[in-house]
């Protein structure tokens, strides 16, 4: 497990208007290894510490130990019943956006039934909500 041991260096580097501070870490064996963060010139010497420390806690992290390769099955999300609407409602959106160009270029007039109907169904299950 890796404490910290000493800074090493804590430089005002104004050509990149940052703050560099490189810290030496050590383990249990005495093993020491050494980290350089960079920081905004203004940085508080309290968000620097935190900073530091939570690379600390990270590194130190044990992972779980793993015993077989056997993986869970992925549960697919649930959709909410507004969210199919509105995944169904753009489905037709798109649908009737590319007969209207087709009305556009002369291929249809935009009178027959399919489209009438299609125009109908957007505009009545179309909700605000849509336009999040």
């Amino acid at each position: 497990m890796y404490t910290f041991n000493r800074v090493v260096t804590n430089v005002k580097n104004e050509s990149v208007r940052r703050r560099e501070i490189t810290i030496e870490i050590k383990n249990e064996l005495g093993h020491t290894k050494q980290q350089m963060m960079s920081f905004s010139l203004n940085e508080t010497a309290e968000a620097i510490k935190k900073a530091f420390r939570s690379y600390l806690d990270e590194i130190n992290v044990v992972p779980d130990v793993i015993t077989d390769l056997t993986v869970a099955p992925e549960t697919p999300p649930v959709q909410t019943q507004a969210e199919i609407d509105r995944a169904e409602w753009f489905v037709n959106r798109n649908k009737l956006k590319t007969l209207m160009e087709l009305v556009r270029d002369g291929v249809f007039t935009g009178t027959e039934k399919q489209i009438t109907n299609l125009q109908t169904k957007v505009k009545n299950d179309f909700k605000v909500t849509y336009l999040t």
